[in-house]
C-alpha cells in the first residue's frame, strides 16, 4: 500500500507541473481538469499511506495479543 500511495504521489505532483503549464498557455477548461485530477491522486495517495500504516498497526496488535494468550496459557503455542 505504501508503494502505491508513494507512486500516487509522483504521479500528482508531475500532473501539478502539467496543471501550471496548461496555466500558463491559457487553457482554462485543461486547467479545471488537471487541477481536480491532481488533487484527487494526492489524496488517493495519502489514503493509500494511511491505510497501509493501520493495516501494520492491526498486525502488530493481534500479534501482541497471541503473545499474551500464549503467556497466560489460553493458547498453546504452535
Amino acid at each position: 500500500m505504501k508503494t502505491m500511495s508513494v507512486i500516487l504521489k509522483i504521479l500528482a505532483v508531475l500532473s501539478f507541473i502539467v496543471t501550471a503549464l496548461c496555466f500558463l498557455e491559457g487553457e482554462l477548461e485543461m486547467f479545471i481538469t488537471l487541477l481536480i485530477v491532481s488533487i484527487f491522486m494526492l489524496a488517493t495517495g495519502v489514503l493509500f499511506k494511511n491505510l497501509g500504516e493501520a493495516f501494520e498497526d492491526i498486525a502488530l496488535i493481534r500479534k501482541r495479543q497471541k503473545q499474551e494468550l500464549f503467556s497466560k496459557g489460553i493458547l498453546k503455542e504452535e
